[in-house]
């Protein structure tokens, strides 16, 4: 995971002025009543431990 940045839920919220709740269910997918609704993208850690973070490669 060297030279990937990391930042949590909480963090992509604040940058980028969307609820929390909305950026988790973005990422994580959700289920409302019988409708279950899938994420809209793989972040680039989902198969890492840290599968609730967002990351985005070092451009050094």
């Amino acid at each position: 995971m060297i030279g990937t940045g990391l930042y949590t839920i909480g963090e992509v919220a604040t940058f980028t002025h969307i609820p929390a709740p909305q950026v988790g269910r973005w990422l994580r997918g959700y289920r409302s009543g019988h409708r279950t609704y899938p994420p809209l993208w793989s972040s680039e850690l989902s198969d890492s431990p840290l599968p609730q973070a967002f990351g985005f490669p070092d451009s050094d």
